[in-house]
Parts: C-alpha cells; structure tokens; sequence
C-alpha cells in the first residue's frame, strides 16, 4: 500500500495549475476529475490539500448521498494511498481496511453521530421531503432582500438618503445571514441557487472565496480549539477570546512597565466593553483583510488555493463596490454625507450580524481545553460540535428567522447543509441523543441571556490570570 506524506497532500489544494486531493478517514483520494460531476458543485474544492476532511464529508451528507458520493468517488476520483501515520487525524473516524479502500461510515464508539443522523434524516424525510425543505422560503427571500439593497443602495448612494443608510446596514446584514446559508449548500437542493445566494458576501464587499475558508475550514472543523479555529484569535494580541492566548500579566513580568505591554493589559482588563463597541469595524475589518489573505493565500490559520480567477473577480467587486458606496455620492454630494452615510450602514450592519455570531462560542462552558486537554484528539468531530457550540431560544422560528438560523447553532454545525427552517423541528431529536449518550446541550433561554454570559466571560478572560502557559503545554506534550 503506497502512503502519501501530509505535505503532498498541503501542495494538491486546487490552486492553479495544481490537482485536488482529499484526505477521507486516513485515505488519500484525487478528486480533480470528480469536481465537475459533484451534485454540490465547487464547494468540493475547498476540502483539498487538508489534513482530514472527514469532518465535511459526514457533515455535508445525509444517508442517502453517503452512497452516491461514494459511486462518484469510486467512479472518477483516483484512489492514491494511505496518509502516512505522522499525521493524527483521529478525531475516532473509523478507517474502512478492506482492499476496496470503500469510505466507512464508522464513527466513534458511542455511535452519536451514526444514530443521530439516521434519526433526523428518516425524520426530515418522512415529513418534510428531505434536508432542503422549505427551500422556496429561502429563495423568495433572497430575492426580496437583493431587490432592497439596490433600491437603498439608490436611495442612499445617488439620492442622498440617511434613512436608505440605515435600512441599507439590516438589509446588509440579512444578506451576510443569507450568503451563511448559501455558501452552505442549504438555501436550496440547486447548486446554481447555493451560489448566487452565496455570492451576496461580495456584493456586500467582502469576499465568499476567502471567507469560505475562515469559516467552514477553520471553524467549523475545529470550533474553539486554538491555532486551528481563526474566530479564537480575531482580536489577538490586543484581546483574548480564547484561555490559552497568553495572558500578558503573566508573560511579561520583567517588562510589565513597557508600554504596549501596558496598553494591552488595559485594553483586556476593558475588552468586554471595548469589544462590542469595536464591533463597528467588522464589515470594514472584512472588506480588507480579503485581499491581505488572497494575496498570501493565507487566511489566519488556514491555507486558501490560489486561484488567480478569483483574485481577479474579487478585487473587481471590491472596486465596483467601492465606485457605488464611496466615489458616487462623493461626486454627488461630498466629502462629509460620503462619510457619514459610509459609517452609518457599516456599523449597523456589523452590529447586528456580529451580535448574532459572537453569543455562540465565546462562552466559558464552550472551551476546548477546559473539557480535557488530554483527550481532545480522541473527541469525535461531531461531539466536540455539541461540546463548543451553544444555542438560544432553541425551537423558536421568529429566532431563527431573525438570527438567520444561528440560534440552533448545535443543529447547524450537525447539519449545516440542511434547511434553517427545519432545526427547529429537529432541535428535540438532537437535544434527546445528546442526552442519551450523556452530552451537553446548551440552550440559553434568549439571546439576553447568551449575550450576558459573553460579556461576562470576556470580562474574566481579560482580568483573570487563567493559567494559559500550563493549557498550553499540555497541548503542547499531547501534540507530540
């Protein structure tokens, strides 16, 4: 059996010119061919070049695509070898040994995820038709929505309106929770409707590509866990999301009186008011570091294809949306209405969007080391979903229109290809196996209440001498 180094496979990630390999329980597969006749589309491509992408495959699938992915795989995609041992993609996916080099649907040993996806899947099914139920709600409103943010985008940019301002900050908004879901394959069960409506992150300035990468690669696969999830580390050096950022109390003891060191000390001892105040620049924040990471083919810990298409496709929307927001009303009414006009939908729109994303995972009962360090490579993927991640108004659907489907974030990093508008309905299932196999199922009653316990724990985090240099060697011996 031929065994193919980590490193092959980093340099086959579907930049230009370059194949695609995919890591599935520990087997290595090129699937640049497949790519084409994938029923997903192109989102397949992101998968390429990581270390195991198990964690999407079983994710992204229902049972029954588990068998016709796997045709498609057997069919056009190339079986190349075993990723050499070096490499520890554990998280207990079970590795099909027989000669065929078939995908297992193994799971670890307590089976949560294998018995809890055959129960929503034969739920869903049997009443609502399958994962992508309600799809025409999803469409109608992305369409609805698009339509508003030319008719405030005119308003705002040639008319002169501080009203279209602000309505054009929710509608922004709405469309970040909209282009969440199309980038996720769960808008609709038509790849052409998942990325149209996924392309909503460009109109609004930012980029799909790059943040497709921050978000599905680097969280989702490894929420809360530091160096790998990029959201732990969005306000380091100058803040601490995360317990095993270093604590500069600690770190600089002989150095105490320099003054960055001091500035940042008091920049974390005030981080939970300073941030949700620093949350205006996020839509700003967005719209630069895009090209930061294109051009680095880099985006914090995660490696991006390069693919000079897109580079190319990216900058031109940024100018488009920068001739529309920026040099247009300049030219029409000046300097001061430009400006204005610029914040006020900007930070209305991080607001809203940013309020809604941050309540899920920074919370203190969500952190990774703080379940055990030593066993976290064993965590199957799916248990440390149910672990780091926490819900509010679980079953509401007035929350989950207005979170954009955020408030059953347990469901939606379960099943993120699935229909917003059915994890309410499915929020009991999930809540009953978690139970069952003795796991956390963290619900807020409100978002008032998730709200209050982030704010709370970034006050301790940013006080708090957390022992952060024992977490990290102990990560450090398990690593090794």
């Amino acid at each position: 059996m031929a065994y193919i180094s980590l490193k092959q496979v980093e340099e086959h990630n579907g930049s230009d010119k370059k194949s695609s390999w995919i890591v599935l329980y520990g087997h290595v597969y090129d699937i640049t061919p497949l790519i084409r006749f994938h029923p997903g589309g192109y989102i397949i491509q992101y998968a390429a070049g990581l270390a195991d992408a198990t964690c999407l495959f079983e994710s992204y699938h229902g049972m029954d695509s588990v068998k016709k992915c796997q045709a498609l795989l057997m069919k056009h995609g190339k079986y190349l070898g075993k990723l050499s041992s070096e490499v520890d993609t554990k998280r207990n996916n079970t590795i099909d040994s027989d000669d065929n080099y078939y995908i297992d649907s193994g799971l670890d040993s307590s089976n949560f995820f294998c018995i809890l996806r055959n129960r929503v899947d034969t739920y869903v099914k049997k009443n609502y038709g399958g994962r992508h139920a309600f799809q025409l709600i999803n469409q109608i409103e992305a369409i609805l929505t698009l339509t508003a943010y030319c008719i405030a985008t005119y308003y705002k940019s040639f008319k002169c309106s501080y009203i279209a301002a602000i309505c054009l900050g929710v509608i922004m908004a709405r469309m970040g929770f909209l282009m969440h879901s199309g980038n996720h394959c769960s808008i609709s069960s038509n790849l052409y409707w998942n990325r149209f409506v996924g392309l909503f992150m460009d109109i609004i300035g930012s980029s799909h590509y790059t943040w497709t990468y921050e978000h599905q690669i680097a969280h989702h696969m490894t929420p809360n866990e530091y160096h790998k999830d990029n959201d732990c580390e969005i306000g380091e050096p100058l803040f601490r999301f995360h317990p095993l950022i270093s604590n500069i109390e600690q770190t600089n003891t002989n150095n105490i009186k320099e003054k960055s060191s001091q500035f940042r000390i008091f920049l974390r001892r005030y981080q939970h008011i300073l941030v949700p105040i620093l949350m205006s620049i996020g839509f700003f924040k967005w719209t630069i570091n895009d090209i930061e990471f294109l051009f680095k083919s880099k985006g914090g810990n995660v490696r991006l294809a390069t693919k000079t298409v897109l580079i190319t496709l990216t900058l031109m929307s940024k100018v488009f949306w920068l001739i529309l927001h920026i040099i247009v009303p300049y030219m029409y009414f000046g300097g001061i209405y430009t400006l204005v006009s610029l914040i006020i939908f900007m930070v209305i729109g991080a607001h809203y969007l940013e309020h809604v994303f941050i309540v899920n995972h920074i919370q203190e009962k969500l952190q990774v080391p703080m379940i055990n360090v030593d066993n976290q490579s064993s965590l199957h993927w799916a248990t440390q979903q149910v672990y780091t991640t926490a819900n509010w108004s679980s079953g509401s659907y007035f929350a989950t229109f207005i979170s954009g489907g955020l408030n059953h974030q347990i469901e939606h990093h379960l099943f993120p290809s699935m229909n917003i508008y059915l994890y309410p309905k499915i929020a009991h299932i999930v809540q009953e196996e978690c139970s069952k196999f003795g796991l956390p199922y963290h619900n807020y009653t409100s978002f008032t209440t998730a709200w209050i316990d982030m704010f709370y724990y970034l006050k301790k985090l940013g006080n708090l001498n957390i022992n952060s240099d024992y977490l990290q060697l102990k990560l450090q011996n398990k690593q090794d």
